[in-house]
Order: structure tokens, then C-alpha cells, then sequence
């Protein structure tokens, strides 16, 4: 049997169970010895294809299948993966944490797990960001090529929602530098007056920001240099996710 038969075994194996499989039952359903059921696994898993959420335990479906189907799946399996990992920043940092993605010309949550605080802040109904004032969706800006950042901001203009909003496009720009510069991007009040939040950047196996995560809290709470040293905490979050998802 040739290895790309093997491959496509594992993979059916897989889709039948729908559901997490471990390594013994994937050599029984395929027939294949371990060895080579492990071999077959681990070249997939690196490359994004199938997911393993710790060393030595079971395999599912990785997102770049989801890529390929369903872009409510990507979202899906985003989720899936990344909430362990915001739920324990959100213990961690005792704030309320968000991931979101890049949905035209605005930043779209998915996910938020809040803080168990008396005061707190969370994401409303509508849960939308504007990209030029807020952090996630700057991080998600950020990612992009400067041409098609000026033409977006050309499209949304800088509209100032506090005083503290970046309004001239060449200190804009010079914000941007310094979140590629930084991997992390700031709001200090600039969409929301007594609100300060800090986002990072979630890359997949092909090193495409793909989503962002955040925290987000009430300025009583997060002073500047605090939003400075929790943002240390999120970086390690990002990455543990990114991780998950194949980036390297």
C-alpha cells in the first residue's frame, strides 16, 4: 500500500469518527502497525492538517480543512482551540478577554469570556469594532499591506469617538509601525473614554493573521504602565494559540 493510501486511510478514519482519535484505534481502524500511523500523523499535524491539543493525545480535524469547506467551520475550530487557552489569561489577568477576525471593514467578535469582577466590561449585541480606535482592530490593521491600509482608511476615515482617538493619518501610520514593530497593539481610551484594552495577533501554519485576541477593562483598574505589563501575559496567550493552529 502506497503512503498516500496510508494517509488517506488515517484521514477517513478520522471523518467516520468525527471525533477526536487516539493513536492505538487509528492503527486498528486503518490496519496500519503504530509506527506508521504515528509517522503518517505527525507530518499532518504539522502541517495543519489534523489537530492534536497535547503531545501524546488524540488527533481531529486541523483548520486547514476547515479552510477548504466551511468558512463557518474555520470560525468553529478557531473557537474550539483558542477559549482554553483565553479562558486561562482571563484567570490569569482577572479582565475580560476577546477574540475577534477581520470582517470587511470592521473587526467581528466570536468569543469573549468575562472577568468575574463587580465591574467589568464586555462586548455589546452587536458585537463590532472599528478598526482605527480600538486594539483588536488595529492588531488585525496591522497585519495588512500600507497600501490597501490607506485605501481602507481613505474608505472608514479616522472618526474621533474620544479625544484620545488617532485622528491624522500620518501619526496613524507611525501607530501602525510601532504595532508591527511591537507585535501588540494599544487602546487607551480612544474608542471609549474610561476603557483601556490590549491586543495580539493569531497567526495560522502559514503565518496569516487570521484572528486577534484581547483584554479589555475599566481604567480604575488598568492604569497605562499596567496595560503595558499585562500585555506580556496576551502576547504568551497569542502565541500558545497560534501554536495550536501549526504556526511556527
Amino acid at each position: 500500500m502506497s503512503v498516500v493510501a496510508k494517509t488517506l486511510d488515517i484521514i477517513e478514519a478520522i471523518l467516520k469518527n468525527k471525533d477526536e482519535v487516539g493513536l492505538a484505534d487509528l492503527a486498528m481502524m486503518t490496519e496500519l502497525n503504530r509506527t506508521t500511523v504515528h509517522r503518517i500523523v505527525s507530518v499532518l499535524v504539522e502541517r495543519g492538517y489534523l489537530y492534536q491539543k497535547n503531545k501524546g493525545g488524540k488527533y481531529s480535524l486541523g483548520l486547514k480543512f476547515m479552510q477548504y469547506s466551511n468558512p463557518n467551520n474555520i470560525i468553529i475550530s478557531l473557537k474550539d482551540k483558542a477559549l482554553p487557552y483565553m479562558q486561562n489569561l482571563c484567570e490569569e489577568i482577572s479582565e475580560t478577554v476577546n477574540m475577534a477576525i477581520l470582517d470587511g471593514l470592521e473587526a467581528v467578535g466570536i468569543a469573549a469570556i468575562a472577568a468575574e469582577r463587580i465591574l467589568l466590561v464586555m462586548p455589546g449585541a452587536v458585537n463590532k469594532f472599528p478598526l482605527h480606535c480600538t486594539a483588536i482592530g488595529k492588531i488585525l490593521l496591522a497585519n495588512m499591506p500600507d497600501e490597501k491600509i490607506e485605501n481602507l482608511i481613505k474608505i472608514i476615515g479616522l472618526r474621533a469617538y474620544t479625544d484620545n482617538t488617532i485622528t491624522d493619518t500620518l501619526q496613524f501610520i507611525k501607530e501602525i509601525k510601532a504595532i508591527r514593530r511591537d507585535g501588540i497593539a494599544y487602546d487607551d481610551e480612544e474608542y471609549s473614554l474610561g476603557i483601556r484594552s490590549a491586543a495580539a495577533p493569531i497567526r495560522d501554519d502559514g503565518r496569516n493573521v487570521i484572528a486577534a485576541i484581547s483584554f479589555v477593562g475599566p481604567t480604575v483598574r488598568i492604569s497605562k504602565s499596567k496595560l503595558i505589563q499585562l500585555g506580556t501575559a496576551l502576547k504568551n496567550c497569542a502565541s500558545r494559540i497560534s501554536f495550536s493552529l501549526g504556526y511556527k
